[in-house]
């Protein structure tokens, strides 16, 4: 019998906070909408898994084990067993590790710890809450599309290579780089009454709305979210569960005429909501005969050589840091050569390579593969190609976060994703394969779980 605790809570810390999602941090004394987490505790009675969203841009790994750490000790839950996930959202309150801001000034990183600690104990608390409110319910699935939420922002330019946007550079754009993936995934528990528990939305597509500006936003998850909240009520959780958008957003960038800022915040989240509250009234019922597990393994992904000599970044940067204006005035390719340098050289003062977290969980014929990178659309495709006809929804920067990981294609052909990756060409195959292993090891113990 499948037990089901949900429970929502405001991560928004006090003001000011700092903002990031770009290259610089700017402090921000304005919200617009909070940013939330949503938990749903999912319980067979042999396997427990909890699974969280949250409305930031990422959630590092220090953070990670904090909530793991506390939700362990109060709930017993295997640390393993709890899955944290961000929406990818660039306005909100930057939870950057300090390995991660080369550029930063003491002052301000304690600032981000301050929050990220506040942030990271919040989130457990909301994970402890929905344990202690374990109950019977029901499970229901369905999936519908939503054509134009989701637009690939790499372009293939009149010198033939890529560049993200397409623009800049005095040149044509001549076809987008790659595809879009643009099904929409619900899942979605009810009580014994009917009353509904909480939803959970998968789709791809990056919250980069209110890029830049100095207010704090949920962006289109968030618009999403109260639109659901207003059909079912407003102690719902929504868990918006982000496919792999490493090459996509939610602009189109090709259309100067298409809607940006708050407006497509509002008409993505609006339609997002739209075609889960129709995929719900198509679905035939809900499933309470669930069972749950879970797997997932570590990756040590070596790290690349740096893009530029450590020496000529650090130059560039003892220069730029005192002529800012002349810095943001740089084409983001630039920004970035000399920008995952200074990282790059970071990381591998600790160590030779990264580790990465792959992990899946299966609700029922329900599973989630989740992986801590910005992966581009194109792996996403060929796992959920890989299992056809099953209920495959792929999550990113799911258990910590390691940045871009494009394809292939993309490395040969340029652009800003492929500067500033931490990783050699290959490595998304690597997290493709792995992904594509563990869901075959759930697939298994469900057919033994069915015998």
């Amino acid at each position: 019998m499948l037990r089901i605790g949900c429970a929502q809570s405001d991560i928004t810390p006090p003001l000011p906070v700092l903002m990031g999602g770009s290259f610089q941090k700017f402090e921000c004394r304005e919200i617009h909408d909070p940013v939330m987490a949503g938990c749903v505790v999912a319980d067979d009675g042999k396997t427990r898994v909890a699974v969280v969203s949250c409305d930031l841009g990422s959630v590092c790994r220090d953070m990670l084990r904090s909530v793991r750490e506390q939700v362990n000790r109060a709930t017993g839950t295997p640390g393993e067993n709890i899955f944290v996930t961000a929406t990818h959202n660039h306005s909100g309150p930057t939870v950057q590790a300090r390995r991660d801001n080369p550029f930063g000034d003491d002052e301000g990183v304690v600032a981000i710890e301050h929050a990220r600690q506040k942030i990271a104990d919040t989130i457990a608390a909301c994970v402890i809450k929905a344990h202690e409110r374990l109950a019977p319910a029901r499970m229901g699935y369905g999936r519908g599309r939503f054509e134009s939420g989701a637009f690939n922002r790499r372009f293939i330019m009149s010198n033939g290579r890529s560049r993200m946007h397409g623009g800049g550079k005095n040149l044509e754009r001549i076809k987008a780089e790659g595809p879009t993936d643009p099904e929409v995934q619900a899942v979605w528990f009810e009580d014994a009454d009917g009353r509904h528990l909480a939803v959970m939305v998968g789709y791809a597509a990056h919250p980069t709305n209110l890029y830049g500006n100095a207010m704090v936003s949920a962006d289109f998850p968030g618009v999403m979210r109260d639109v659901l909240q207003g059909v079912l009520g407003k102690d719902v959780p929504v868990l918006y569960l982000q496919g792999a958008c490493g090459n996509i957003m939610c602009q189109n960038a090709a259309d100067p005429h298409s809607p940006r800022g708050m407006a497509n915040a509002q008409r993505t989240g609006r339609a997002l909501a739209g075609e889960t509250l129709r995929i719900m009234g198509d679905a035939t019922g809900c499933e309470a005969d669930v069972a749950v597990s879970a797997c997932r393994r570590s990756l040590e992904i070596p790290y690349r050589d740096p893009p530029i000599p450590f020496e000529e970044a650090r130059e560039k940067w003892a220069y730029y840091k005192d002529h800012w204006e002349e810095f943001l005035r740089l084409d983001i390719e630039e920004r970035g050569l000399f920008h995952s340098t200074l990282r790059l050289e970071g990381y591998t003062r600790e160590a030779a390579a990264e580790e990465a977290e792959i992990s899946a969980l299966a609700l029922g014929d329900v599973i989630l593969v989740g992986n801590p990178a910005e992966l581009f659309i194109e792996f996403q495709l060929d796992i959920k190609e890989r299992f056809k006809g099953r209920k495959v929804i792929v999550t990113e920067l799911t258990n910590g976060r390691i940045g871009y990981v494009p394809t292939r294609l993309a490395c040969a052909l340029g652009g800003y994703e492929t500067i500033i990756t931490r990783f050699n060409p290959g490595t998304g195959e690597l997290i493709r394969d792995t992904s594509i292993e563990l869901v075959k090891q759930l697939i298994k113990q469900m057919e033994v779980d069915n015998a």
